[in-house]
């Protein structure tokens, strides 16, 4: 958090890799929990673990997640909703950044969005992904979305 404490950004948005989804997705909560199916890149599995120990249960993004997945189909692109970041590592990021947020820059605005496997690198045509010009494109017009919509972030 320290480039958060030196830059002082209206919001910060991290984005992960969703392989399996056909769109992108902006997360609408992160959970305090860390139950992993598989090793993180540390070889680390967490199982039934909380992320912030006597920390909320949960915790909303407070990014206007509707109005930028809008925006992003009135531009013809594929967004969705997400209503889980899992209990995997996108997740962990999402609530740790959200708790710090809430914590330590309570003006500061969140949030995590999910994005497919790229055709470049999915490498499997008949697989649900999208190319990287789309990708880009979506992600430009939510951030569009975000500076429009700077206050009523929920909505």
């Amino acid at each position: 958090m320290q480039c958060v404490e030196k830059e002082r950004p209206a919001c910060v948005i991290c984005l992960g890799q969703a392989a399996g989804r056909s769109a992108v997705t902006p997360e609408r909560v992160a959970i305090n929990l860390r139950d992993a199916s598989i090793p993180d890149n540390a070889g680390r599995q967490p199982t039934d673990e909380p992320i912030v120990s006597g920390g909320p249960a949960a915790i909303f993004a407070t990014l206007p997640i509707k109005k930028m997945v809008s925006a992003a189909k009135a531009a013809g692109l594929e967004a969705a909703v997400s209503n889980t970041a899992g209990t995997f590592v996108c997740n962990d990021l999402m609530y740790s950044l959200l708790y710090s947020l809430e914590k330590d820059y309570p003006g500061i605005k969140g949030g995590f969005i999910h994005v497919p496997a790229c055709r470049s690198e999915d490498g499997s045509p008949e697989r649900s992904a999208m190319t990287l010009d789309s990708a880009v494109l979506t992600i430009e017009s939510m951030l569009k979305a975000i500076q429009e919509n700077d206050t009523g972030m929920r909505e």
